[in-house]
């Protein structure tokens, strides 16, 4: 007997459609909401294709999690998400969470080649444009603008500064405090944590041989 396909909880063809929330101040929600209503937008998507979250409803727990939904009609992966008590309304989804820019290289059903691997928060999303574009001093500029002040700072002596990369690398690591010394003891600092978040946000991708990013 052939195995049976996994159903994309989120995208279950005939499943049981999900209510909608776009925001907190809607009570009442809805089976289907546009990319627009949700303050999404999506390269090569129009902004009114409908988004409908169809699931099998999991017996014996009040909520659970999704990942995918229809968009447009075509199936999409996005940042997993659960469903939560609305206005009374058990079982619903969040508008404001829903996150299509997350990807999983383990969920690639229905969908075009993914070129960025899965990533936590922190993983320089704000930098991928710039780095396919090869557009080093934007990146470099969005890069500096990614560290925040080290908790040790308090600790640094006059004339020097600490400051904290806050983006990771693909393995979880490298997110870390530089210092500097001198007049521009803060700018020296700044820059070296923006190369390292520049260069962590690089180990994101994926298929380093073949993306353009890499080759001359």
């Amino acid at each position: 007997m052939a195995a049976k396909e996994p159903k994309l909880q989120g995208a279950v063809e005939d499943g049981k459609p999900l209510l909608i929330f776009i925001d907190e101040n809607d009570k009442t929600g809805a089976k289907a909401v546009t990319l627009k209503e949700l303050n999404i937008k999506i390269d090569g998507v129009s902004d009114d294709a409908k988004v409908q979250f169809l699931v099998d409803e999991p017996k014996g727990t009040k909520n659970f999690q999704v990942h995918y939904a229809f968009v447009g009609g075509k199936v999409r992966p996005l940042k997993t998400l659960s469903t939560f008590t609305v206005h009374g309304h058990a079982r619903s989804i969040r508008g404001w969470r829903v996150d299509f820019n997350y990807v999983s290289q383990k969920r690639l059903h229905g969908t075009e080649e993914q070129t960025w691997s899965t990533g936590p928060s922190n993983c320089g999303a704000e930098l991928r444009s710039d780095i396919e574009d090869r557009d080093e001093k934007s990146a470099f500029e969005k890069a500096k603008k990614l560290v925040a002040g080290s908790s040790l700072a308090p600790r640094v002596k006059v004339t020097c500064a600490r400051v904290r990369c806050r983006v990771v690398n693909v393995n979880g690591q490298l997110a870390c405090d530089f210092t500097g010394e001198g007049d521009d003891a803060l700018e020296d600092a700044t820059a070296k944590a923006g190369w390292q978040a520049l260069c962590n946000a690089i180990s994101f991708l994926v298929r380093m041989k073949t993306n353009k990013v890499f080759l001359a």
